[in-house]
């Protein structure tokens, strides 16, 4: 059995549609657009939820001033892949996506 990992990104080169359509293109998904209070306004989410799934949203502050990920402050758009069991294939397929930052796996 694969563990499932967790990939994280950063971007301040691209306006959140921008970055959008970058992913889109070098993951193969679609990104829905929705809105959450929990996540603070807008974002972008794709994948099935109890899968592979990916969210892009603003590094946004929340009610308390905290960042959504305070460690990376210089990152105004941050992207997520959640429950990946092929993080090297993901990391691989978003290698050639300028202005994308990895962060972190998990």
């Amino acid at each position: 059995m694969n563990t499932l990992r967790y990939l994280l990104y950063g971007s301040s080169v691209y306006a959140p549609d921008d970055l959008r359509v970058e992913l889109e293109a070098a993951l193969g998904v679609d990104f829905e657009p929705r809105h959450s209070e929990y996540h603070c306004g807008d974002y972008c989410r794709a994948g099935d939820l109890r899968g592979e799934h990916y969210v892009l949203e603003a590094n946004w502050r929340d009610d308390d001033g905290l960042l959504l990920e305070p460690d990376h402050e210089e990152f105004d758009l941050i992207f997520e892949v959640n429950n990946t069991a092929r993080p090297a294939e993901v990391r691989s397929l978003l290698a050639d996506v300028s202005g994308l930052v990895f962060i972190a796996e998990r």
